[in-house]
């Protein structure tokens, strides 16, 4: 199977296929950032990168078209200004000009894979962009099937939840595709993730603890589900204590999440435990671990996908 990742950051769809055993073969890449680049090239060895996609005249033929459009303008940790701002989410309509190529050549690829923040779909504001999205894909001749997905619910010991949306081309669809279900919560929790006390990592401020907030039933919520334990400091998801034996929030590009360790001190997660809870293996980590800084790291983490739901619908879509 030919697979092209456009914006293809540290190219999570390829681990998850790889993961998977499912044969292929990743024809070229769209990417323009430079250590993203240098960090794909390290994981998956050179690939060819066609850079820009706004330069890009026509894609070469796939059966499998995978990307993950930038998302900040989307989300809210942006301004959430949909295409409009100035993050790149305007880029997907780079995707749509490249499959209407596709289409006039008649090399439309068999399967599409589309990946974005929930609120594309969920918002109001954007639902003009979500149907335009889903529209074309419909248009060009795809069945298409979309669903949000919590990592958590995928053996990742993490609760980052995305959209994610596939396209199969009517002609090959048997139409036994189904988007997988969210049966049960990892047992996997933020502990088993753990390393060895590092003072390069300690938390280096008092930490004050107090209550979340006045809302008990919020409070109560959170404890039940093993997320949240304190605060300490500046009231940020990043400056919290969170309970190792909890699962991690959503991991951002600038991730700091606290937890105490077994010595009764309190540390950042490293990027390496970063890494792993995302569902990333301690074999790709040993390629870039001492090529890339820390916070470089992180943000190709908090850039990519979580690949417990890339698995899971790969599996049923290739596998099953």
């Amino acid at each position: 199977m030919k697979v092209i990742e456009l914006f293809a950051g540290i190219g999570a769809p390829r681990m998850a296929l790889k993961k998977l055993n499912i044969n292929h073969e990743v024809v070229c890449i769209s990417e323009i950032l430079k250590t993203s680049i240098d960090m794909y090239n390290k994981i998956h060895r050179d690939t060819l990168n066609l850079g820009d996609i706004t330069k890009i005249k026509e894609l070469p033929y796939c059966d499998f078209l995978h990307f993950s459009s930038p998302c900040i303008d989307f989300s809210r940790a942006g301004k959430q200004q949909g295409v409009n701002g100035k993050g790149g989410s305007k880029l997907i309509y780079e995707v749509y000009r490249l499959l209407d190529n596709y289409k006039e050549r008649n090399i439309l690829p068999k399967y599409l894979s589309f990946e974005n923040v929930p609120d594309l779909k969920t918002k109001e504001k954007f639902s003009i962009e979500y149907n335009k999205l889903i529209n074309k894909f419909k248009e060009l001749g795809y069945n298409v099937y979309d669903k949000i997905l919590s990592a958590q619910y995928f053996n990742n010991a993490t609760c980052r939840q995305r959209l994610f949306v596939i396209a199969i081309r009517k002609d090959i669809d048997n139409y036994k595709f189904k988007m997988p279900e969210e049966t049960r919560i990892t047992s996997l929790r933020i502990k088993d993730f753990l390393s060895l006390p590092d003072d390069k990592y300690l938390w280096p401020h008092p930490i004050i603890f107090h209550p979340l907030n006045n809302n008990e039933e919020n409070i109560e919520t959170t404890r039940k589900l093993g997320w949240l334990e304190t605060a300490c400091g500046h009231e940020t998801q990043s400056n919290r204590v969170w309970n190792k034996n909890g699962l991690c929030p959503a991991i951002t590009c600038a991730a700091s999440f606290i937890v105490q360790k077994d010595n009764n001190k309190f540390y950042r997660l490293s990027e390496e435990e970063l890494w792993k809870i995302q569902g990333f293996s301690q074999e790709d980590f040993n390629k870039i671990k001492n090529e890339f800084s820390k916070s470089a790291i992180i943000k190709a983490i908090g850039n990519s996908i979580a690949l417990g739901p890339l698995e899971a619908i790969y599996k049923n879509l290739f596998i099953e």
